[in-house]
């Protein structure tokens, strides 16, 4: 008896998940792309040019403003203890896009699991890509200094984010949280 009973939930619950996977899920890419395309552009934050640092004392910020330099985005000129970082022509087109060296918009690839949970919430898993991903966004030394950039970079089609909507009667999805990560690659 014991048996039939866990055999009878296990067939339920393949049943439910195996459900809950082929339901519309053109629906809720929709839905999470909107959520997505709402969300701010993916950027490094750096909005001010041009910028001074000084030769002493400032070791992160000069390697980050150093790895943009190798990927051709600032030049630099050293005078006395003061660094000046400008924007070169490349640089300064990236950066006036947006008014920061922005990188690309998450792009919904594919949900890899969907669950529909009694309360009428449903949560959706699902990878991403980086849309018109810029070739200075590959170089690694930019990556390397910012963190946020290559965890991005080395997630898209793997990394794993979650949504939770709310279905309502008509059968509109409200979004109850924005995506949230659940995998970090680091």
């Amino acid at each position: 008896m014991k048996a039939i009973i866990m055999l009878a939930a296990a067939l339920f619950t393949v049943s439910c998940h195996a459900s809950n996977a082929g339901v519309n899920d053109n629906n809720y890419k929709a839905a999470i792309q909107q959520a997505l395309d709402n969300q701010p552009p993916l950027c490094l934050g750096e909005k001010t040019w041009p910028a001074v640092t000084n030769t002493q004392g400032y070791s992160w910020i000069n390697a980050k403003m150093e790895a943009l330099k190798e990927a051709g985005l600032i030049t630099k000129k050293t005078t006395g203890g003061k660094i000046d970082w400008r924007l070169t022509t490349y640089g300064q087109k990236a950066f006036n896009q947006s008014g920061d060296f922005c990188y690309g918009n998450f792009k919904v690839s594919k949900i890899t699991d969907l669950n529909h949970h009694n309360d009428g919430t449903v949560t959706v898993d699902f990878t991403y890509q980086i849309t018109a991903l810029p070739a200075w966004a590959k170089n690694k030394a930019v990556r390397v200094a910012y963190t946020d950039l290559d965890n991005d970079v080395m997630g898209i089609g793997h990394a794993r984010y979650e949504i939770v909507f709310r279905k309502e009667n008509s059968g509109k999805l409200v979004v109850l949280s924005p995506p949230s990560q659940l995998d970090l690659l680091y």
